[in-house]
């Protein structure tokens, strides 16, 4: 694993009883420290109110200290330590969101900088791009440069799609470098991926499938003709019949190692999509 470790040092427990809550709820583990207690040397990410952390001295410059502001957003502070924590703290270049959509639950994975960041299980079609958009500006808040944004949404409700594509493109006009891609959502049922020894949830196991797919592109100046004359209908279908044929029990398997090893921060989507497309080419 290529993750610092995390440490919450605090005597707030307010603030405790949020990061101790968030952290748990996005399968992220940490250790506790005192102020009586020796900060490691080693590199690391420490945890803390803003009030507190003049009494923390740092030994080390590779440990990274996040202070939290009281009455600040917690829950956009979680995502930086998110961030933070999975790539390090640095100016960051792209976010990429991989959607499943459906009638009662939504999967949704969020890639940055190419590495695996975070996925949920949405239980409207409504929170997508809200969920998006919490994501983006909190990861666009310290950043110096703007973030590109990607989304590829799985098409098979396409009605539910389209709405969703209509709402992507309005509430982020004002980003120039946004791609969207529209995904065929095909047998994504066929692979189960799991994570530390346990199955990770279907609905966001789809949408991490999806992010492995090619598919068709559009534009905010083409994406309703698109959806008008349905040529969403040649979604790279030569390169999914060979993904479907592939379903080899020897090849899920595979599939599946590759699939956990991106949510451990191992590889990268883009790493991942081509030892996939080998899978296939072997088989």
């Amino acid at each position: 694993m290529r993750f610092k470790p995390i440490y919450i040092l605090t005597e707030n427990l307010n603030f405790f009883y949020k990061i101790n809550n968030g952290l748990k709820d996005k399968r992220v583990q940490f250790r506790i420290l005192t102020f009586w207690d020796k900060i490691p040397n080693i590199p690391s990410v420490i945890l803390t109110t803003s009030k507190e952390s003049s009494q923390i001295e740092i030994v080390n410059k590779d440990i990274n200290l996040l202070e939290f502001i009281d009455g600040a957003d917690i829950d956009q502070y979680i995502l930086k330590v998110l961030a933070v924590f999975r790539l390090g703290y640095q100016d960051y270049d792209n976010l990429l969101f991989s959607i499943d959509p459906g009638l009662n639950h939504i999967g949704i994975v969020a890639f940055l900088d190419d590495y695996f960041f975070d996925s949920s299980t949405l239980t409207d079609n409504s929170q997508v791009i809200n969920y998006i958009k919490k994501y983006y500006d909190s990861i666009q808040q310290d950043n110096t440069n703007p973030l590109s944004l990607g989304i590829k949404i799985g098409r098979g409700l396409l009605e539910t799609t389209q709405n969703l594509v209509n709402r992507a493109f309005s509430t982020f006009s004002n980003i120039l470098n946004m791609k969207v891609c529209l995904i065929d959502e095909s047998n994504t049922s066929k692979i189960k991926i799991s994570f530390l020894g346990k199955k990770f949830p279907k609905h966001e196991a789809a949408a991490l499938i999806l992010s492995f797919r090619e598919g068709l592109d559009v534009n905010y100046q083409n994406y309703r003709t698109k959806f008008e004359t349905n040529k969403t209908n040649s979604l790279n279908r030569e390169l999914l019949s060979r993904y479907i044929e592939s379903y080899t029990k020897d090849y899920v398997v595979r599939f599946s190692k590759i699939a956990e090893e991106v949510i451990m921060g191992g590889k990268t989507l883009t790493e991942s999509i081509k030892l996939i497309q080998n899978l296939i080419n072997f088989e």
